[in-house]
């Protein structure tokens, strides 16, 4: 079920874009009008008719305020409670005008030339979804990340391959690009509200046997920078195991995954 949710009359509209990017904030009034200003100048420099959908997931600051301020092409999407990042993405998809949508952290962790990448593939209809892959050999990762993080990542991911094993590599990589139709279709019955939701995403995915692909990252930031090692791993793990008990007769996903080596641009 979804959140009670709000949004300004002034953005509501029947028009069809080439671009959805949806930002999940809770609690971001510190960072998201530089965000935003970013966002404008990268979005607007590319040829693409876009749309950024700012979905605040329950925040008690400013955020939805900020939001309100950027103007159009920006959206806001406020719920009135807390629902977890998978259920501000979802409340964005749903609501989403492009024909490929995206969704990416707050803080921008990763240079934009893979979303780009990613739009090409899906709109040259090769690809229903694109993930990005932090682990692929053309990947870089310039942020400084804390040892507990690298630790709590690698551990998550060796026990969600052990519950779940999946094709795809890097399940929380927090740039994810869908066509449209298949993003609605995998995000509209989404159990998962918190963060493991990429989980149930990508199974999916792979389940129904939607074309995938993924692109390499720049990480110039520490992504999910609010996902604690210790309030958040149990659930995780929870929510892989319950991804896992809703699969059909507990089926192995089968191998849909096409990786693609891309070149990385100067």
């Amino acid at each position: 079920m979804l959140a009670p949710t709000t949004e300004s009359p002034s953005y509501r509209s029947h028009e069809r874009l080439d671009l959805s990017l949806i930002i999940p904030c809770h609690n971001e009034e510190r960072r998201l009008g530089s965000t935003l200003d970013r966002l404008r100048a990268i979005l607007d420099a590319s040829s693409l008719r876009w749309e950024v959908i700012v979905v605040d997931d329950g925040s008690t600051d400013d955020t939805s305020a900020l939001a309100l301020a950027a103007g159009r092409p920006f959206r806001l999407i406020s719920l009135e409670r807390n629902t977890g990042k998978g259920g501000a993405i979802q409340a964005g998809m749903l609501a989403a005008r492009g024909n490929v949508v995206a969704f990416t952290d707050a803080d921008l962790p990763f240079r934009f030339e893979s979303l780009f990448r990613a739009v090409g593939m899906i709109r040259s209809e090769d690809y229903d979804v694109v993930f990005g892959d932090r682990h692929h050999p053309l990947s870089r990762t310039t942020a400084r990340r804390s040892w507990s993080r690298q630790l709590g990542s690698k551990v998550f991911s060796r026990l969600q391959q052990f519950l779940l094993p999946l094709e795809t590599r890097d399940t929380q990589c927090g740039l994810k690009v869908f066509r449209r139709s298949v993003g609605i279709a995998l995000f509209r019955s989404l159990e998962i509200k918190g963060f493991a939701f990429d989980v149930e995403i990508v199974a999916k995915a792979e389940y129904h046997q939607v074309h995938i692909g993924t692109v390499p990252v720049d990480l110039i930031r520490d992504e999910s920078s609010k996902v604690s090692l210790f309030r958040h791993s149990l659930p995780m793990l929870l929510g892989v195991l319950m991804t896992r008990l809703r699969l059909p007769h507990g089926e192995t996903m089968p191998s849909l995954n096409r990786p693609v080596v891309m070149r990385k641009s100067a």
